[in-house]
């Protein structure tokens, strides 16, 4: 315990006096640095999606995985027979990406929900992560979700498979957020 304050401590001084405290020419920061340092820095885990670098995802890639949701969804609504419909989400306007990875859990919950009660192992709902929220976190999320219907589907024996959406460009946050209020 004594070591982590005293590194804590040299550390915030070299910030607070200017000193780069990471290698020449590196790519980190120095919060990265320092979270390496201190063994506090989340690893990520690969998310699915499009292509192995998630860096350069966009809302349109997300806006095109919540397509493929709502086509899940109907397949199963389809399989189970259900007749009643809710009324379409309302348009949105400002939705951040903090926003949409909320609604992506309140999905995940209600699909855990269906899942308890046709009794298939409940998917584990999570948090809103303490870090900016970007596009790729959200399109795991959402990848997720597609994940658990799926296994619904396999649990009724539902072989229909979707037609993966078209990519469509100029989507923006607060269409992906229309999208999960309609699969919510």
């Amino acid at each position: 315990m004594k070591k982590r304050i005293w590194q804590a401590t040299i550390v915030c001084s070299l910030v607070l006096s200017g000193i780069s405290v990471g290698p020449v020419g590196a790519q980190d920061s120095w919060s990265d640095w320092a979270a390496r340092l201190f063994g506090t820095q989340a690893e990520e885990g690969p998310t699915q999606g499009a292509g192995d670098d998630n860096s350069d995802m966009t809302p349109s890639h997300v806006f095109q995985a919540t397509q493929d949701l709502l086509a899940e969804i109907e397949i199963l609504r389809e399989a189970m027979a259900v007749a009643d419909y809710p009324g379409e989400a309302e348009p949105q306007e400002g939705r951040a990406p903090v926003h949409i990875y909320a609604k992506t859990l309140e999905v995940l919950q209600k699909v855990s929900r269906v899942q308890s009660k046709f009794g298939i192992a409940p998917s584990e709902i999570g948090q809103i992560p303490v870090k900016a929220i970007a596009a790729k976190d959200v399109f795991g999320n959402v990848q997720v979700i597609i994940g658990e219907l799926r296994k619904v589907k396999s649990q009724f024996v539902i072989e229909e498979e979707i037609q993966p959406a078209p990519l469509v460009g100029g989507t923006t946050p607060s269409f992906v957020y229309k999208n999960l209020g309609g699969a919510s």
